[in-house]
């Protein structure tokens, strides 16, 4: 019976073991994963407002009268910035590592206003960081800057529409938002 009941409570550890990992790792593997199966190309750093079509194959969860946009971001050669043009409505701005987590979020009642800059830039190391003088690190998190860990990630932009006659409208105003790399000083 011993015997028995070690297999069981091996096995039982064994399952949880794999089902926790499969929780913590699958997740980073999803955003990726969804870009590249959708077929939307989206390249870096350029800003592009999602028809339609593009928009339920990357996000079908959302309603169908949303509009995204989505700024693709590659730091490992240049900081990047978003300069945002947005509707007065309801909107969110979720910026994503490549493996998928968030790393900064805003929406239009914590901001407001609609036009806005967010610059992206490589978090320093833990080395940079003890280099840097204190007053380095004070005017570093000044504004809207976004530290990000990995280089590349992308940054969506969400708009919810009561209804579907505000898309041309909605996408006019989101299509002014501009996403570039912006050279180091």
């Amino acid at each position: 019976m011993r015997p028995r009941m070690f297999w069981l409570a091996a096995a039982f550890f064994l399952c949880l073991a794999m089902h926790s990992g499969y929780l913590l790792l699958a997740p980073g593997f999803a955003l990726g994963r969804s870009i590249a199966s959708s077929g939307v190309a989206i390249e870096s750093p350029t800003f592009r407002v999602l028809a339609q079509s593009d928009q339920t194959k990357l996000f079908p969860t959302y309603p169908k009268s949303s509009v995204f946009g989505l700024c693709a971001y590659d730091l490992s050669k240049a900081e990047a910035r978003i300069d945002a043009v947005l509707p007065d409505a309801f909107w969110t701005l979720t910026v994503y590592s490549s493996t998928g987590k968030v790393i900064y979020a805003l929406n239009s009642a914590q901001a407001g206003t609609g036009t806005f800059a967010v610059s992206l830039r490589r978090a320093p190391s833990l080395f940079e960081s003890l280099l840097k003088t204190t007053a380095e690190n004070i005017t570093a998190q000044d504004g809207w800057n976004v530290a990000a860990l990995e280089p590349k990630g992308i940054a969506v932009i969400w708009i919810p529409l009561r209804e579907a006659a505000q898309r041309a409208a909605t996408e006019a105003t989101l299509s002014k938002t501009s996403c570039a790399a912006v050279p180091a000083a």
